[in-house]
């Protein structure tokens, strides 16, 4: 019996070629099938919580959390936690990305909706009104300090400037800004024009309009060169305090400086603070970039302080409306000394108390009751 034909050495590699790859084939099909059996248990174990979760979630989108019973308010958390748990465990685990995105997805629209405030417009416009502008202002006294002494050393240089030498006055207060106010107007003209008598009320309130635009605009270009580490708003600070300085040495002349004081303390304790809070929010942001903190860029730093800054300027704008208010209907119908002043020292007063107060319960009554805020996913 003859032996069976031997095979050719050529062949017997192609053989083993072929073996090697049909068990590399096999050994693969084998390692990827195990994740897909794997993330498939998983689903099978959990998704029942995920979809109960779904469903509570729908019932806050649609009506609120009055939607939910007691047990379910409770619930919900519970359910965030877990899916959290899950999202952690697919990421390091089970090596299927739509079932992470999912997750991913149903997380973060549960943060949303359990944790997140859900604010209406006029209670967001309340909360950065009545308590985070006052926090920012706190936060920020220093950069508001900078300004308030830049506006008043404008101030005490412009009035001994035009004590010094009148003719200077021109150069610091423009004609529309002046109304016939100056060291050459007669006594006469100068209490006139801040008497407020009925024959003028018209012309004041224009004025006031006008002030109005003029004080808008630099306070929100004080706030805005901040951009240009603050130097234009330091000028633009000192500058304004130089102008109202020539028009206290103006009235001065006259023997007339504390009527003036008195005429402009009606509004002038809130639109001069006005100023000096954008200028500081302008400082601050300076400030960001200047001295930005460890590992963070310029520019970011200065994002950073913006966002809290941008909080003063939004007190600011506010502010300067109430002062227009205030030089239109009240300054120019008040016509005693001392009430003049009382208005002033009251809006003053109570400026300072919102500066100072407002936002401080709040902080001390959602310290205990804020709910632990879990990891975002």
């Amino acid at each position: 019996m003859s032996p069976p034909p031997s095979v050719p050495k050529a062949g017997q590699a192609q053989a083993a070629a072929a073996s090697a790859q049909a068990a590399a084939a096999s050994a693969s099909g084998e390692a990827s099938a195990g994740p897909m059996l794997k993330s498939a248990r998983f689903r099978q174990e959990r998704e029942a919580s995920w979809k109960r979760l779904e469903g509570l979630l729908a019932k806050l989108e649609r009506s609120g959390p009055g939607a939910l019973t007691p047990e379910e308010l409770i619930e919900a958390p519970q359910l965030y936690r877990s899916t959290l748990s899950s999202l952690s465990v697919a990421r390091s685990y089970v090596f299927d990305g739509q079932l992470v995105a999912y997750l991913e997805s149903l997380a973060t629209r549960a943060h949303l909706l359990i944790y997140a405030p859900r604010e209406r417009f006029f209670g967001m416009v309340a909360r950065l009104v009545g308590v985070e502008a006052p926090r920012a202002i706190r936060a920020l006294w220093a950069p508001i300090l900078i300004a308030a002494a830049m506006f008043f050393l404008g101030l005490f240089i412009g009035r001994a400037l035009v004590l010094s030498d009148p003719t200077l006055y021109g150069a610091l207060v423009s004609e529309g800004m002046a109304q016939g106010r100056s060291p050459e107007a007669s006594r006469a003209e100068m209490i006139d024009s801040i008497d407020g008598h009925e024959a003028s009320l018209e012309n004041l309130r224009s004025f006031a309009l006008f002030l109005l635009n003029n004080n808008v605009l630099v306070a929100l270009t004080a706030f805005g060169f901040g951009i240009a580490l603050g130097l234009p708003t330091m000028l633009i600070l000192f500058l304004n305090g130089a102008l109202l300085g020539a028009m206290l040495a103006a009235f001065a002349t006259h023997g007339l400086e504390a009527e003036f004081i008195a005429w402009l303390t009606v509004h002038g304790t809130t639109e001069l603070t006005a100023i000096i809070l954008a200028g500081g929010g302008g400082l601050a942001i300076a400030g960001g970039m200047l001295f930005p903190p460890p590992r963070q860029s310029r520019l970011s730093a200065a994002a950073v302080a913006g966002r809290r800054a941008s909080l003063l300027a939004l007190v600011a704008i506010i502010m300067l409306f109430v002062a227009a208010f205030l030089e239109a209907f009240v300054r120019d119908t008040v016509t005693d000394y001392q009430q003049r002043l009382l208005i002033g020292a009251v809006f003053g007063a109570f400026w300072l108390a919102y500066f100072v107060g407002s936002g401080r319960r709040r902080d001390a009554s959602s310290a205990g009751s804020r709910p632990q805020r879990e990891a975002r996913p």
